[in-house]
């Protein structure tokens, strides 16, 4: 299983025909003759460039989240799909049951675990259009270590990172999200599970780790492993700690202020009430630092424990001073009298005053602190350099942003066009796309389309191939465009298309630019000079159309 989607593959009974269903279509449902669709398939072959992989993240859980020793519990579900060869076609041909795969991912090693166990299930077979697909899952349990940033404890918030590492080089596979399962990093948790934090959509991203191997002829090589890097973002309920420690401290110094009332004369009673306070505040201050870390820096709450203790130690310094006004009783009108006097008759309205602009200061510094530096913190991106039905958390495939050689993978329209200076959603051309004709005799070819933004700031379309061809493999850039997005019913927008002459000369791709113009017919249909690319999964189009937004000037529209 595949969050709401579902892979299977078997002979149906009844007519002894091949069914299957992916991640990479979830409409594209194959139901032909076993003999007949199985002659025509796409396969996977060496010379057609790296393995293609395309996964989703569930996190199904997530525990024993520890302050203290700064780690969290948790258990996730990745799934892969990826292009079988010929030999495992034959092969799967021959036996279905018992059938196993030359190559599939390698088991997932997590960078921050102090345990982990990892559990991977067999391959299975089906057909996505006419490509064959194997696919697996993993199942990773494990406790995972992570620095809490807690200056703004407890109106703070936090990340929950992951970091998965695949311990093979990019030349073998690279690792793409799932083309039309929209969201690629799922949070299915039960928030009642956690109730001290509030969850918001995670964030994926997609990079490489680099290594250095030594080769068989003794010279170094550098070597890239795919890396995703799984973000968790929560903000701490702070309720729990305000009525369990600020409001029980904000009563024991509020408990000061009767103090003032004993006559001054009565020092050591004074100074035994408030002493008796001052050593409440300093318990409660060891039952707050039991459940932090031992940190350099002083959170939000030691702030205020600390302010109430230098309250405390001041009102008693204050009904120490006071009691010196008996000897200046000879001398009524010295200033020295008059001012222990004043202090002595309104030290209670000053005490109850201070309290109360400790306690707003409080208040202001949590709203400050919550609303600016954490919420900041929550949503900033790139690491690698209610008993209702639970809404599934999600980063999706569409939102994505490249930043210093990574893809970074937000979950809605918002963050995107915040981060790309967008004015509108523009993602509705992402998906997985195919063309019969553009790629000549290389036959039928299928891209994955999604929205980049180029280093002028201006948004691009970007073909990427699923399938490849010796001129241009697998995982390559096809075509881009070159002067902004395609507008539906609009005239052309140029693009550069990526070719290679020699195929045995790994680096000897070149860019064709301008090569022409593409042309949008439909929010389904692109027009390429002599070829047409359609969405794997297109509706019949309808006749009205909608501007959907505006970048750069210019608006855009789709079909409502």
């Amino acid at each position: 299983h595949f969050g709401s989607s579902h892979f299977a593959s078997s002979r149906c009974h009844a007519s002894d025909q091949f069914c299957s269903r992916s991640l990479l279509g979830e409409s594209a449902l194959v139901c032909e003759s076993m003999s007949s669709q199985l002659g025509r398939v796409k396969v996977w072959a060496p010379e057609h460039g790296p393995h293609q992989v395309f996964f989703t993240v569930v996190m199904k859980l997530l525990y024993d989240i520890d302050c203290v020793k700064q780690t969290f519990s948790g258990k996730l579900v990745l799934n892969f799909e990826w292009m079988l060869s010929e030999k495992e076609k034959t092969r799967w041909q021959k036996d279905p049951d018992v059938f196993k795969p030359d190559w599939q991912p390698p088991t997932v090693e997590i960078a921050n675990a102090m345990d982990l166990s990892c559990e991977v299930t067999s391959v299975s077979v089906g057909l996505v259009g006419s490509m064959l697909i194997g696919s697996c899952s993993q199942t990773v349990r494990g406790t995972f270590l992570e620095v809490f940033e807690l200056e703004s404890f407890p109106f703070d918030c936090q990340h929950f990172k992951i970091k998965m590492i695949f311990t093979e080089s990019d030349e073998v596979f690279q690792l793409h999200p799932a083309a039309h399962q929209a969201n690629c990093a799922m949070m299915t948790q039960d928030p009642k599970l956690l109730p001290e934090y509030n969850f918001i959509d995670p964030v994926l991203e997609s990079g490489r780790t680099s290594v250095r191997k030594l080769q068989d002829d003794f010279s170094y090589a550098d070597l890239h492993h795919p890396t995703l890097l799984l973000c968790l973002r929560a903000r701490r309920t702070w309720g729990s700690h305000v009525n369990k420690s600020v409001t029980t401290l904000a009563l024991v110094s509020l408990a000061v202020i009767p103090a003032f009332m004993i006559p001054s004369e009565d020092l050591s009673d004074r100074l035994a009430h408030v002493t008796t306070l001052f050593l409440t505040a300093v318990a409660y201050q060891l039952v707050v630092s039991s459940s932090l870390p031992n940190l350099e820096y002083m959170t939000l709450m030691d702030k205020y424990i600390l302010t109430l203790n230098v309250y405390m130690l001041m009102a008693m310094g204050i009904m120490t001073v006071a009691v010196l006004k008996t000897k200046f009783e000879h001398e009524p009108e010295s200033w020295q009298a008059q001012f222990l006097t004043h202090l002595d008759q309104y030290s209670c309205l000053e005490a109850f005053a201070t309290w109360l602009g400790m306690h707003a200061m409080l208040a202001l510094g949590a709203m400050r602190a919550r609303m600016g530096r954490e919420n900041d913190k929550l949503m900033s991106v790139g690491w690698l350099d209610e008993h209702e039905e639970t809404a599934v958390l999600a980063a999706n495939s569409k939102y994505s942003v490249t930043k210093s050689g990574s893809t970074i993978f937000v979950g809605s329209p918002a963050m995107y066009q915040q981060v790309t200076q967008a004015k509108g959603d523009f993602t509705f051309w992402c998906g997985t796309w195919y063309s019969e004709d553009f790629y000549g005799p290389h036959g039928i070819e299928y891209v994955f389309i999604s929205v980049v933004c180029d280093e002028q700031g201006q948004l691009q379309l970007m073909a990427r191939k699923i399938t490849g061809d010796a001129n241009v493999p697998c995982g390559r850039i096809t075509w881009q465009t070159t002067a902004g997005l395609p507008s539906i019913g609009g005239g052309e927008a140029l693009i550069k298309i990526q070719v290679r002459g020699n195929i045995r000369d790994k680096e000897g791709f070149e860019w064709i630019d301008p090569y022409g113009g593409v042309v949008a017919k439909s929010s389904d249909e692109l027009q390429i000079g002599h070829g047409t690319f359609f969405r794997l999964d297109r509706e019949q189009p309808e006749e009205s159309k909608a501007i959907v937004g505006s970048h750069g000037g210019n608006e855009y529209r789709a079909l409502e």
